[in-house]
């Protein structure tokens, strides 16, 4: 997550917050199973670096950006050639073709990231990240992945979002074991006469389709698990891990540990200063 325009990661053991990146000025960033991405701004010049970290020895490579919009991704070997073919860095600048990071350069490739997989897009000072809504549910998703409900497969359940709000999909996450589902609701429509913040995470519990809140905020929020029972709340005030007691109905909060001054959630306030839009990637062959 970002912190104080870090990246840092939760070592669960020690409760410790750990830096990845050499850059204060981190913008963005995009995990895999095999690679962390992140997009910084380096020192001095401001020109946008790429970060690479490899998760299995922890080796760090950064390399200069294009300037403009840029697209990431990456591109991970089948499960049956996993160990065969090394996971492929894909970066596509705003008016050219894919590349591929080998060798410390950027070199044209014909390798595409596969469908579904998510993308984190940098135009200006916007970051975005697209990844396709959360998986084993069912729900009208509209263009920017909202819906005002869902409907879990396994039980049937629906699980709506308290109105004005709509629930983002994108944002949506299992428990490791498939026990609960955190979600983040947004309302999205900046005239809406909604008391309180715009932002609200909530734990619902397939069965009964029930939704405890566990947080509200401004600007924005996302969620992430550190194992059954934790979970991670990023919004503009920090980083909070909270204790979901397994043996309570509604789940018992409790805070474990907390970072200030959180740099910027994933998903942005629509109702914010307008800025200049992405544009459109050019299509592909």
């Amino acid at each position: 997550m970002l912190v104080k325009r870090r990246l840092l990661v939760h070592d669960v053991d020690t409760g410790r917050w750990l830096p990845l990146s050499r850059h204060a000025r981190v913008r963005g960033a995009l995990t895999s199973a095999t690679r962390v991405l992140y997009v910084a701004r380096a020192p001095g010049a401001g020109e946008p670096v790429l970060g690479v970290i490899d998760r299995k020895d922890g080796r760090l490579e950064e390399l200069p950006l294009p300037t403009g919009g840029v697209e990431l991704a990456v591109a991970e070997p089948a499960p049956a050639r996993a160990g065969v073919d090394a996971a492929r860095v894909l970066v596509r600048a705003e008016r050219g073709g894919w590349t591929e990071l080998a060798d410390g350069a950027l070199r044209a490739t014909r390798a595409r990231p596969p469908h579904g997989a998510p993308r984190l897009r940098l135009a200006g000072d916007q970051v975005r990240i697209e990844r396709p809504p959360v998986a084993g549910v069912v729900a009208d998703w509209d263009q920017a992945g909202m819906a005002s409900a869902l409907r879990v497969r396994r039980s049937n359940r629906l699980i709506a979002a308290p109105a004005p709000a709509l629930i983002d999909g994108q944002r949506a996450a299992w428990s490791p074991a498939g026990e609960r589902l955190a979600l983040v609701t947004a309302v999205e429509d900046c005239d809406a006469e909604a008391a309180g913040p715009r932002y609200a995470a909530y734990v619902a519990e397939p069965i009964t389709g029930a939704l405890t809140e566990l947080a509200r905020a401004d600007v924005g929020l996302d969620v992430q698990w550190v194992d059954a029972r934790r979970l991670a709340l990023a919004s503009e005030r920090g980083v909070e891990l909270v204790d979901l007691a397994a043996d309570t109905v509604p789940p018992a909060l409790r805070l474990v540990a907390a970072e200030a001054s959180l740099a910027a959630p994933l998903r942005a306030s629509p109702c914010a200063a307008p800025s200049t839009p992405a544009p459109e990637p050019e299509p592909e062959d």
